[in-house]
């Protein structure tokens, strides 16, 4: 059955499912920098994507978390979740829009600062790790991200004081149970983003999905997340033309890179690319497994394909 393409992204594509539903179908693709699509696909990626999603998303529910998520699809690629609407028009759609729609807003979640993080260019030390998690605002619907105050977001959000606290409350909820998930499984769990909707009883639910494209984790102090694939490029010429076309020209720093300054990503060697699919995988089999046995044995291909990764660099 061939269903409607709503959107095709950097990393996953969403069809219209049914009338009040949404398939999204994860690809083998990845993104970093805010680049888009890189020119590598790493196998068995969109299937290890589907299965942390329905795993993690599912286990939420369990714990009285409300999501528009309803279930996997036809594909193992494919998940099925409950529509919402896409604001166009600022915030009077919030104020008066009957149905269930997306908060604009990718709220951000940290218990430290890992390897790479922002914070570090805020004066935060790599290592240091907070009692309580630590919230930030960006933007969600606009080219690039950008950083908001919680005044800010909450005036983007068309919010009320009720319906801001009650967002916060649950994003720490959120932040707090995903930390004891990974605990369990031997993984720290540093930050993440998550994105948000009203139902139509104006109820925050959570949206989206969550994976290694959206948390970021160490595993024996290694990197487990895309901070692996961005690590693979911090030294190359690209990554040094594509920090001066944000600085140049930050509304179409993408086609400044490559027509202006002529530098594109280039590819990864097969080796990493083997190791980043089955680095994917292992995760995806680890979350919430409660086999010792399958426990220990993935933990030690875990760090087998770490060293893999980390080898070259």
């Amino acid at each position: 059955m061939s269903h409607k393409l709503l959107h095709q992204g950097s990393v996953k594509d969403i069809y219209q499912y049914s009338e009040n539903e949404l398939l999204f179908k994860f690809s083998n693709r990845y993104s970093i920098f805010d680049w888009g699509e890189m020119p590598d696909h790493i196998p068995g990626k969109g299937s290890a994507l589907a299965t942390m999603g329905d795993t993690l998303l599912s286990y939420l529910q369990k714990q009285g978390i409300k999501t528009h998520y309803i279930g996997r699809g036809e594909q193992k690629e494919d998940l099925i979740v409950k529509a919402v609407k896409v604001p166009r028009d600022g915030v009077e759609i919030y104020q008066h829009q009957p149905n269930s729609i997306l908060i604009p807003l990718e709220v951000i979640f940290r218990f430290g600062v890992p390897k790479g993080s922002s914070l570090i260019k805020k004066g935060f030390k790599e290592g240091e790790e907070f009692t309580e998690p630590k919230l930030d605002f960006t933007t969600k619907l606009e080219r690039m991200d950008r950083v908001l105050t919680p005044e800010d977001a909450k005036k983007l959000a068309g919010m009320n004081d009720q319906e801001w606290n009650s967002l916060l409350a649950t994003t720490q909820t959120i932040a707090k149970k995903l930390k004891s998930v990974f605990e369990s499984s031997g993984m720290k769990l540093w930050d993440g983003k998550l994105e948000f909707a009203f139902d139509d009883q104006r109820n925050i639910i959570l949206v989206d999905t969550i994976g290694l494209d959206e948390i970021r984790l160490t595993f024996e102090g290694h990197p487990l997340s895309k901070e692996l694939l961005r690590q693979c490029y911090v030294s190359t010429r690209w990554y040094t033309a594509l920090n001066t076309a944000k600085e140049e020209s930050p509304d179409n720093f993408k086609e400044y890179c490559m027509k202006t300054l002529k530098k594109s990503p280039i590819n990864l060697p097969i080796t990493v690319i083997q190791a980043m699919s089955n680095l994917y995988q292992i995760t995806s089999q680890l979350i919430l497994n409660t086999n010792q046995e399958d426990v220990v044995r993935l933990q030690k291909q875990l760090s087998e394909q770490l060293k893999i990764i980390e080898g070259p660099q």
